[in-house]
């Protein structure tokens, strides 16, 4: 048999609970937040602007190539001039960094920027470099593009294909 101190108890927690669940339910819904904002009023963080631009893209490696003599490797650095990226060579043993081909070397003519590369490759014996650049997806990987050669010898830049399309060359 329950006691009267009992039925006390339970009425005075189901009391308290009804009114945890009213005070809880007389808040405002957060069915759809505002967005904090920053300083300079962009949205810190939307699933927009995750999934939909590249603000939270990390920066890839860039293409790093070992030279066939085994001296060393060359790999894309940002040029000291500000636009593109410099080729540069680093002794591996001394880290010793030389400057192979700049930025404006690799600026076509009339062009206002340098090529932006995607890929290198080295010719045999490391006079010419083949250059892939402006790339486009062709299913899931960017296999379509525009490729030049930069002769060291001549400091001569030069696009293949002809008058082909733009990002059309495999």
């Amino acid at each position: 048999m329950s006691t009267p101190l009992s039925y006390t108890k339970l009425i005075v927690s189901s009391a308290a609970t009804l009114f945890l669940l009213a005070g809880c339910s007389a808040l405002p819904q957060a069915s759809d937040p505002a967005p904090v904002k920053t300083a300079d009023s962009e949205p810190a963080l939307t699933l927009e602007r995750l999934y939909q631009t590249s603000d939270f893209s990390a920066g890839g490696v860039p293409p790093t190539r070992w030279l066939a003599d085994g001296s060393g490797y060359t790999t894309l650095e940002p040029a000291e001039s500000g636009a593109g990226d410099d080729l540069v060579r680093y002794h591996p043993e001394t880290q010793q960094r030389t400057v192979l081909i700049t930025a404006d070397q690799l600026r076509p003519t009339a062009a206002e920027a340098p090529l932006a590369i995607a890929d290198y490759s080295w010719s045999d014996d490391g006079q010419k470099l083949l250059i892939f650049t402006n790339t486009k997806r062709s299913w899931r990987t960017h296999t379509l593009g525009d490729y030049w050669v930069f002769d060291r010898a001549s400091k001569r830049l030069q696009k293949l294909g002809g008058s082909a399309d733009a990002s059309t060359l495999q």
